[in-house]
């Protein structure tokens, strides 16, 4: 049973893209659905629609302009009508999933269950610490060899993710949940998370000067405090991922959790079903818009000013406080006249 893999795309490395397809094509998808949406219109993205269009997947789906919160839901919507009636299979261009069982099996389970979803958890993929560059689509595993629960240990994110939908329901903001229904699979599938590559921290700085400016609108702070805390903690370990010997991985306030070593190639990572299941039970059973791990996370007020993560143009070298524009601030990505596009 082949399902349709349906994502939206932002400005990626097209090493990034190449893998993304292969992986998803290894797991028997023969039709992607792909929508592109990118900040401002520069060469590097057509570079990686060129990549698209070689590797067959190319879209007409192409649109400019700030990423608004309701952009993804927008574009997810339209790609799920494209897509018609039936499952679909739900991945951003940087989540990889791994499904331990065949994806036919998983959807006839959730028929018999009578739920319209199939549910998974990020589960991180980093290097020692560092951020290296994807160049080469073949070495993703190698490239970031470890595993681990940073989304939900260290920003705070919700790390529960729908994998399979079935039409006519609705996905939530950021593909978290369709709200009102879990799935009955366990163990939940792997989301191997791909998010920490070489320019993830410049990516953040951007995306929080964009929010903080009102270049960029959101209905709520979600996604602000989350890449604040990822700022912080990349900060305060000199501009690593805080690691202890490699092993494990530094929490916000106090002790550590494991991270391992782990595969695209292996069905579950070690100690999967017990540690995955109690991330998300903790997300299943919170109050409906709490920080779920809360107690772990470091507030704004402790959060150090955003001038030290080099957000700022600081105008006669004032530096702003933590959640203040300064004069004449722009961000990197934005008031570019947009020239004609090519394609």
């Amino acid at each position: 049973m082949s399902v349709p893999l349906l994502s939206v795309i932002g400005p990626v490395e097209p090493a990034l893209l190449e893998a993304f397809v292969a992986h998803y094509r290894k797991l028997g998808v023969k039709k992607f659905l792909l929508a592109f949406h990118f900040p401002e219109d520069v060469p590097a993205n057509d570079r990686l629609l060129d990549t698209a269009k070689e590797l067959g997947v190319e879209s007409k789906r192409v649109s400019f302009g700030p990423s608004h919160e309701e952009v993804n839901p927008k574009l997810y919507a339209r790609l799920r009508e494209e897509a018609g009636k039936g499952w679909h299979m739900i991945a951003d261009s940087d989540e990889f999933h791994v499904y331990p069982e065949p994806v036919s099996k998983l959807i006839a389970q959730a028929e018999e269950e009578g739920t319209p979803v199939v549910e998974g958890l990020l589960f991180d993929r980093f290097a020692q610490g560092d951020f290296p560059s994807l160049f080469v689509a073949q070495k993703l595993d190698s490239d970031y060899p470890l595993g681990g629960f940073l989304t939900h240990y260290v920003l705070g994110g919700e790390p529960t993710k729908v994998v399979l939908a079935q039409s006519g329901y609705e996905l939530a903001p950021g593909n978290h949940e369709i709200k009102g229904h879990h799935g009955a699979n366990l163990p939940l599938i792997p989301v191997h998370h791909f998010k920490w590559r070489h320019d993830v921290v410049s990516r953040m700085q951007d995306r929080v000067g964009c929010i903080l400016s009102g270049y960029w609108h959101m209905n709520d702070d979600w996604v602000l405090n989350e890449t604040l805390r990822a700022l912080h903690h990349i900060s305060s370990h000199g501009n690593r991922i805080g690691l202890v010997e490699g092993q494990e991985l530094v929490l916000p306030k106090a002790g550590v959790v494991p991270c391992v070593p782990v595969s695209l190639d292996c069905a579950l990572p070690p100690g999967w079903e017990t540690a995955s299941l109690a991330v998300a039970q903790t997300w299943w059973d919170w109050p409906s818009g709490a920080v779920a791990s809360s107690a772990l996370i470091p507030t704004l007020a402790q959060l150090p000013s955003l001038d030290d993560f080099g957000l700022w143009k600081k105008p006669g070298g004032t530096a702003p406080s933590a959640l203040s524009i300064p004069p004449g601030w722009q961000p990197r990505s934005s008031h570019r006249q947009l020239r004609p596009h090519r394609r």
